[in-house]
């Protein structure tokens, strides 16, 4: 991990500190290496920079990004607790089959819980009927990064189907064609080929 320094500093790794193992197995304390890492400005290489002058930096494209802990803390968007909220209902309609790029996962009822079962199958069933679509905030663990799904009825529980964001999704505009539509003897050759 590369990390930024105030003024445009960078970290360089020279060494690691490991005790090697003898023959029998156990840490020769006699045989190490010692790590050494060294926190410098590019303009000044001969000169240390100060921990308090340090801060965290993060790749963004080809750019090192800068960011103090208090913004880090910030700028995670992790949860507390795994997370599965049902956030409302769309016309299934609304939610074409191309948003569906990510691996799917299945909902079901809890066996231990009286009625969770049920609860699930009865949301499939009226999803089903309306011939809507639920839309639900994920989180699958504690501190993942929580996604909006698309929860489509199956027969014994939900598919759960990660939508992508707009940037995402890309528009492609494809070129006219610029030839001609086939005419009848070319129709006539081609059904002749599959035919054959």
């Amino acid at each position: 991990r590369r990390v930024a320094l105030a003024g445009s500093a960078y970290s360089f790794k020279t060494a690691s500190k490991a005790a090697l193992a003898t023959a029998e197995g156990e840490a020769d304390p006699a045989a190490t290496i010692s790590s050494e890492s060294r926190y410098f400005r590019q303009s000044e290489p001969d000169d240390d920079v100060a921990p308090e002058m340090r801060i965290n930096g993060f790749k963004f494209g080809s750019d090192l990004v800068p960011m103090s802990s208090g913004v880090e803390e910030q700028a995670k968007l992790g949860v507390e607790t795994a997370a599965l909220q049902l956030l409302g209902f769309v016309p299934e309609d609304e939610v074409p089959r191309y948003y569906f790029i990510s691996p799917n996962e299945c909902v079901v009822g809890d066996p231990s819980a009286e009625g969770a079962a049920k609860a699930v199958q009865a949301l499939c069933i009226a999803l089903e009927q309306s011939r809507q679509v639920g839309l639900a905030r994920y989180a699958p663990r504690k501190g993942a990064s929580p996604r909006i799904v698309a929860l489509l009825p199956a027969v014994k529980g939900l598919y759960l189907c990660p939508l992508p964001f707009s940037d995402e999704v890309r528009s492609l505009q494809w070129p006219a064609s610029t030839t001609a539509p086939p005419n009848a003897a070319q129709l006539a050759a081609a059904e002749h080929l599959v035919n054959a």
